[in-house]
This record gives C-alpha cells, sequence and structure tokens, in this order.
C-alpha cells in the first residue's frame, strides 16, 4: 500500500511579542493552501588551468525560506493582515459640523458622507425629499435632486463601524503560524506543522469585484529564530513535520 501525503485541514496565526513568543492564536478560517519552498543559493567554480573550464567545486552560499499562504475567509484581522493595515473600530457618533457638500452639485450627481450607517441626515437649507435623498444608508449615499451651489453643510448621526486604511501598518508583525493538519490519504492521520517566524508581504493581489469568491494571498519568508536551538527536537525555523499519531 502507498504511503502518500495529502493535508488538508486549519491554519492558526498569533504575532511574535518582543521576547519572540507567540501571543493569542487566532483561527484564520478556511485556508486554500499553505506551501515552503526552499530557495538555494549555489556557488559552482571553474578552473582556468585546462582551458576547457571544467567545474571543480560546488557549494552552498546560502539558504532562503519562502513560505506562500492563501485563505478565503475574511475578519477585520485577515484583511488587515493582507493589506498591512491598522483597523480601526469607531464608536457610535454623530457629525454636526466640518462636512459640507462640494460646490456645484447638480441634480442626479452623488455625494458619500465620510462615515456610513447613517441616520438623522440634513443638509442646511435643503429638504428631503424634494432637494435630496438618503439613497443607501449604509454606505452613506446621497442622491442630489436640485442644483445646489453653495457648499451646505451635511449632519447625521452614524453608527459603530470598522475601518482599514490600506499600508498603514509601518511596523507589520512577525506572525508565528501552526497548520494542524489532516492527512486524507492515510487514514486522516494528524500532522502538526508549526514555522516560528513569518516575515510577510502585504497581497500583491486584492480582486474586489470577482465572480469567484476573494482569495487573500500571503508571501514572505520564514526567518530564522534563535529561541530555538538546532537538535534532534527543533529546528532554528519550525517544527515541519510533528506527527500526532505513530504510524
Amino acid at each position: 500500500m502507498g504511503r502518500y501525503l495529502h493535508l488538508q485541514g486549519k491554519v492558526y496565526w498569533a504575532e511574535r511579542n518582543a521576547s519572540g513568543n507567540p501571543g493569542p492564536r487566532r483561527y484564520l478560517g478556511n485556508a486554500r493552501s499553505c506551501s515552503i519552498e526552499t530557495e538555494t543559493n549555489i556557488i559552482e567554480h571553474l578552473e582556468s588551468t585546462s582551458g576547457l573550464r571544467i567545474m571543480d567545486n560546488r557549494y552552498q552560499f546560502g539558504l532562503k525560506l519562502n513560505c506562500t499562504l492563501e485563505f478565503d475567509e475574511y475578519d477585520k484581522r485577515n484583511l488587515a493582515l493582507a493589506i498591512k493595515g491598522n483597523f480601526l473600530d469607531i464608536a457610535a457618533g454623530s457629525v454636526s459640523s466640518g462636512e459640507n457638500l462640494p460646490p456645484n452639485m447638480v441634480n442626479g450627481t452623488y455625494y458619500r458622507t465620510r462615515f456610513g450607517n447613517i441616520s438623522s441626515l440634513a443638509i442646511t437649507g435643503f429638504s428631503s425629499p424634494g432637494d435630496y435623498e438618503l439613497e443607501d444608508a449604509k454606505a452613506g449615499r446621497i442622491r442630489i435632486k436640485t442644483n445646489i451651489n453653495t457648499q451646505p453643510a451635511v449632519t447625521y448621526n452614524y453608527a459603530a463601524q470598522t475601518r482599514i486604511p490600506a499600508l498603514n501598518d509601518d511596523d507589520p508583525p512577525e506572525l508565528w503560524l501552526e497548520i494542524d493538519g489532516i492527512n486524507v490519504a492515510a487514514q486522516s492521520k494528524r500532522v502538526n506543522v508549526t514555522i516560528y517566524r513569518f516575515a510577510f508581504n502585504a497581497s500583491e493581489s486584492l480582486m474586489l469585484l470577482n465572480d469567484d469568491p476573494t482569495m487573500f494571498t500571503l508571501k514572505g519568508a520564514v526567518l530564522r529564530d534563535e529561541n530555538y536551538s538546532t537538535g534532534t527536537n527543533y529546528t532554528n525555523f519550525g517544527e515541519y513535520f510533528n506527527i500526532l499519531e505513530v504510524e
């Protein structure tokens, strides 16, 4: 009978603290794939005495481990990882001043309020539904139904919401990854893979409108962690295969 490895399972991640230890683990959600790629730099030396330039030595000059993680479930923390942003939870509040319509609004144009999920909308000097209409309260989108040459104030209440600005995290965390794997090709035996230090890049592509569910991709490097010494139990990079059921 053949022995095969076909892992599926759950991925958990944690931010590493200043001591290199993982904080609270969080379930990533459905992960499509996770892979580790080894990149080896090789020096090949060619002698220069025979006239044939024969290779007389070959040695490893560097070793790099890359990791690619693909997942398709999002919450504010997962999305913040994908776009290297810091999410901001905004409490419910109101706008009573400081927000005005842009100049030269005409019939059939739109304005979107700075906050979403709004109520109690008012535009100073104009009335609804004759002059404007709150077309989408969730988006805060207002349809203008008359010509407005001034810049009247817009006031409203808004509910609690979350914002995740892209690429505003100038000190993104290093991650600790754990894969709780099930080898479906071997009677669903359990396999655990742990990566100690994953320094990731922002997603190279983020499909916003698509026929299929959006997939988030984190690519980066697996870095050496000197908290773990090499030996029979650990490496500096991770516990690649921890067979949880004796075979």
